[in-house]
């Protein structure tokens, strides 16, 4: 097939072109136009989506997923990032997006699995940036608060809310267990285990009565006659807080455990003759008379 001989002005533009001189500056696509090349790169790309840097989609899945590169393209990446270190920064900008990441376990298996395959085995560079990484950690753990202190506020703060805010998920001991029982027995309402006045968390308090009754075990309280010697500051501590419910209108019961263990009758009873003057209060007619029964006795 012959040639078609090139114009002048055909010359002249394959000529500007070389040179990055171009005639098409200011040229607009027309809406059909572009529709078209549209279309044109939709077929080519067969359905491949593209988003911009950090707009990935949550679960969307790359369209080279699953495609297997050839030798000669696995060769020429290697070669490619042959001797590429990242930049301090770009380290650190993937170290930031990896901070509180969690792989799944089939991850782990997998990363596992992959490292046994290719014989892979961390440098003793790295081994031992780990084991520093590790003691440096146990360390903080240990000795973290070692030597500071939190200033007063801050520490009424926090008693505070845990004292509004306290354990739902506790361990009834056998003292308790008693008490509650003698109270139930005498058809007294109570809450167990709640603040009271931003002071305490105590055992059971009586909301219709305003009182509180505590247990208090031999060995966490210091009990002078069985524990003399074991956690002499929850006595001061017991002293202090019973005297800020009292300035507060609130009655406190205070109850060892060995007296409750010989008898929890006779501790409910000092509870009993107290509430008698609330018998308009709404205390029961079988509390009130297990009261006047014991003042008797």
């Amino acid at each position: 097939m012959r040639k078609r001989p090139l114009t002048e002005a055909h010359k002249q533009k394959i000529s500007m072109a070389k040179r990055g001189i171009t005639t098409r500056k200011g040229f607009f696509l027309s809406e059909d136009h572009k529709r078209k090349i549209g279309l044109a790169n939709s077929i080519a790309l067969k359905g491949r989506h593209f988003f911009p840097i950090n707009e990935f989609e949550k679960g969307h899945q790359p369209w080279n997923k699953g495609i297997l590169s050839n030798e000669v393209t696995k060769q020429k990446i290697r070669e490619k990032l042959l001797g590429y270190k990242h930049t301090e920064q770009a380290r650190k900008n993937m170290s930031d997006a990896k901070k509180g990441f969690i792989f799944t376990e089939k991850h782990r298996k997998n990363i596992s699995i992959a490292k046994v395959i290719s014989g892979y085995s961390h440098s003793k560079e790295t081994k031992e940036k780990i084991r520093h990484a590790t003691l440096k950690q146990e360390n903080f753990n240990r000795l973290g608060m070692l030597g500071k202190k939190h200033t007063f506020e801050w520490k009424k703060n926090m008693s505070e809310f845990h004292i509004a805010h306290p354990n739902k998920h506790f361990k009834n001991t056998s003292i308790e267990i008693k008490i509650q029982n003698e109270l139930i027995e005498n058809k007294i309402p109570f809450i167990k285990q709640t603040g009271v006045e931003k002071v305490a968390v105590v055992d059971f308090f009586l909301p219709d009565f305003n009182v509180v009754i505590q247990c208090d075990g031999c060995y966490w309280h210091n009990c002078l006659e069985h524990n003399p010697k074991h956690h002499i500051e929850a006595r001061q501590r017991d002293i202090t807080q019973t005297a800020k419910l009292e300035a507060r209108g609130v009655k406190v019961f205070r109850f060892w455990e060995h007296d409750i263990n010989k008898s929890p009758n006779e501790c409910i009873k000092s509870v009993l003759n107290y509430l008698l003057k609330y018998q308009g209060a709404g205390i029961s007619a079988a509390a009130v008379a297990g009261a006047k029964l014991l003042r008797k006795k």
